[in-house]
């Protein structure tokens, strides 16, 4: 691409737009981490939630994206959201320095990426989600002041809650079907 195309991704905070990750803008990297929400192209693919191409980012309205440091700026762009949960959360995007169409396989290459990275960024929320309800439940079946004995479906694993192991002069969570 001899240094014409750069890629980045971006998602929405309190404060507006943030590039999480770039590529493609000079060894002086960008300008700015932080986009102002208002009239960026990142807004327009985001609130119409669908693929957007621009040849040239200066025709009306204007619309700004991420720039380089140095060297020629950024002037067409293709971008298309990022979801999780059904909410989009963020786009990728992909500018030229030049005036550029975009042709419909660059569509369909940066619209399956992005289908690939919400399905990665939904899964590590779900993650997250049960690993704090398991450290809830774990928190709760500790302390408990009752005596709890947890085991599997085969009672190869049994365990028991400080209140059990007291009572029966055991360490905690120590596997007691042997």
């Amino acid at each position: 691409n001899g240094g014409k195309v750069a890629t980045a991704i971006l998602m929405t905070d309190e404060s507006g737009l943030k590039v999480r990750c770039d590529h493609g803008f000079g060894p002086a990297g960008l300008q700015s981490r932080r986009l102002p929400r208002d009239a960026s192209f990142s807004a327009l693919v985001m609130d119409q939630a669908r693929t957007e191409h621009r040849e040239d980012l200066s025709l009306l309205p204007p619309l700004s994206v991420p720039q380089p440091k140095e060297g020629e700026p950024m002037i067409a762009a293709l971008a298309t959201p990022l979801r999780v949960r059904g909410q989009v959360i963020g786009t990728i995007e992909i500018y030229s320095r030049e005036r550029r169409r975009w042709a419909s396989e660059q569509v369909g290459l940066i619209e399956s990426l992005a289908a690939q990275a919400s399905i990665s960024m939904e899964n590590a929320e779900l993650f997250d989600e049960i690993e704090r309800a398991r450290r809830r439940l774990a928190a709760i079946l500790e302390n408990v002041p009752t005596g709890l004995a947890i085991a599997d479906a085969r009672l190869t694993d049994i365990r028991l809650n400080t209140a059990a192991s007291a009572m029966l002069g055991t360490a905690p969570d120590v596997n007691i079907a042997a």
